[in-house]
């Protein structure tokens, strides 16, 4: 593994402004390693460019190659709770941080449908992403499983959180004649 020197290996956005980069070069895998030393927009595209290089005797290469990329940013869900269980007919309350996603972004609610064969996660609500987490209210009948689940976008990689899985208490209510 050596360092690339020279101007030879370029990232730019497609306005042309350069990214800076420092670059290695693996010769047993032939991979160069790009490595902005700024941090990347979501969703932009870069153009790589390599202008010169050297081939393996020492040799200048022009070579005058680009290839685009696409800087997709990762997504990922935090602390899922909720509350354990729920007396039947009462709501539990979702919550759960959601990391590298704007504000106002949307989430699906899912549950668990585990009738279908194999289960199946289904929508059953939408919600907005509001300082950095997610939130949502459901009313179990029965025991069931939720999670979130963020679709992506251009710019962002989709992303689903782990389950919670909600108990339902039954609510019982005896009644006597007093005999």
């Amino acid at each position: 593994t050596r360092s690339v020197v020279g101007g030879g290996v370029t990232l730019v956005d497609l306005a042309g402004a350069r990214v800076p980069v420092s670059s290695v070069y693996d010769s047993t895998t032939r991979t160069l390693r790009l490595t902005p030393t700024v941090n990347l927009k979501a969703g932009t595209t870069y153009l790589f460019q390599v202008a010169t290089a050297t081939d393996v005797a020492g040799n200048r290469v022009q070579l005058e190659e680009s290839r685009e990329i696409r800087y997709v940013a990762t997504t990922r869900f935090a602390n899922m709770s909720a509350a354990p269980t729920v007396r039947f007919g009462s709501s539990a309350q979702l919550r759960a941080d959601l990391i590298g996603v704007r504000d106002g972004e949307s989430v699906l609610v899912e549950s668990l449908n585990s009738t279908l064969k194999p289960p199946t996660w289904e929508t059953i609500g939408v919600t907005t992403v509001s300082g950095g987490a997610v939130r949502a209210s459901v009313a179990p009948s029965v025991t069931a499983r939720y999670r979130f689940h963020y679709l992506g976008d251009a710019g962002h990689r989709a992303s689903a959180s782990t389950f919670v899985t909600i108990g339902v208490r039954p609510e019982l209510t005896l009644s006597g004649t007093g005999q």
